[in-house]
């Protein structure tokens, strides 16, 4: 990230460009054939505009509400705001055992019983519920409808259920603790608790376990439920979703079709992506377009 940031500090030392740094915007007016742009102290004058203040998400990073009530104050609309890309709240207990380990997973979020999102990918277990990279993936929109909310995890996703059963049923062969069923398979921790949560009991060896206790320890490990009561909020998400309207602009210039020589670019719009650098990719494609476009008045 400093190496990015390094590279546009230096692409702005042009003797053409004045850099304004702690100039908080306070108000914006429309003025003539260009805009006031005014902060506590003082205000300058530009003939166009561009809003690339970025969204909501992360407030303890800089995200804020700037850019939507700059944008409303000229008659624009604002989606309802929420968090993706964010880890999610469980009331299972078993969480704060788990902190800190993690497990490529299948996930599918459920909302009564029907299936709202799936993803592949790493998922992380923390205090207070989940997080990784397949948990921002199936963030977006959840628990924002009253009703149910279960997340089933796989943790063996790259393994049929009868090739899992037969790789188990092979350890009856060894001499091994009856507690290192899932070893090598899973984490430990994470091992240990897909056991008990089978709800077998446990024998001395491995030997003596039979055909349906480990048929019941296989289920469990690749249907593994748990609650979903919430996300965190938009301090700790990567994303916000919801913005302004992108009807309200222009697809190839982003220029508004309110007020012309208003450009908006990023996360300040009503669009979010995957998990993945999306979402940078849209900052960066879209800031290219309206800095090109608004320069040249093409």
């Amino acid at each position: 990230a400093n190496s990015v940031v390094d590279v546009l500090r230096f692409a702005l030392e042009k003797p053409n460009i004045q850099l304004l740094t702690g100039f908080e915007v306070k108000k914006v007016k429309a003025s003539g054939d260009g805009f006031h742009v005014e902060s506590a102290e003082e205000a300058i004058f530009c003939h166009k505009l561009i809003v690339a203040c970025g969204g909501l998400a992360g407030t303890k990073l800089g995200g804020s509400m700037s850019g939507y009530q700059l944008l409303r104050g000229f008659g624009h609309k604002c989606t309802k705001l929420r968090p993706t890309l964010v880890q999610l709240k469980s009331s299972w207990g078993g969480c704060a055992s788990l902190k800190g380990v993690r497990a490529n997973c299948h996930v599918q979020i459920l909302h009564d019983g029907k299936l709202h999102l799936e993803s592949n990918g790493e998922l992380q277990f923390t205090d207070y519920g989940l997080s990784g990279p397949v948990i921002f993936e199936v963030s977006r929109d959840t628990c924002q409808g009253r009703g149910r909310w279960t997340a089933k995890l796989d943790f063996l996703p790259d393994m049929e259920m009868d090739v899992l059963r037969t790789e188990l049923l092979r350890r009856k062969q060894t001499n091994w603790n009856a507690e290192e069923l899932l070893t090598g398979a899973l984490h430990n921790r994470l091992g240990k608790v897909v056991l008990k949560l089978s709800g077998i009991d446990l024998p001395p060896t491995l030997a003596e376990l039979t055909e349906k206790q480990i048929r019941r320890v296989a289920r469990t490990a690749k249907y593994f439920p748990m609650t979903v009561t919430g996300i965190m909020g938009l301090e700790l998400a990567q994303v916000t979703a919801g913005g302004i309207n992108t009807s309200e602009f222009r697809a190839d210039t982003l220029e508004s079709r309110l007020c012309p020589g208003i450009f908006a670019t990023g996360e300040v719009l009503d669009i979010d992506g995957d998990c993945g650098g999306y979402n940078l990719q849209w900052a960066w494609s879209s800031g290219r377009l309206a800095g090109k476009l608004g320069r040249t008045g093409d």
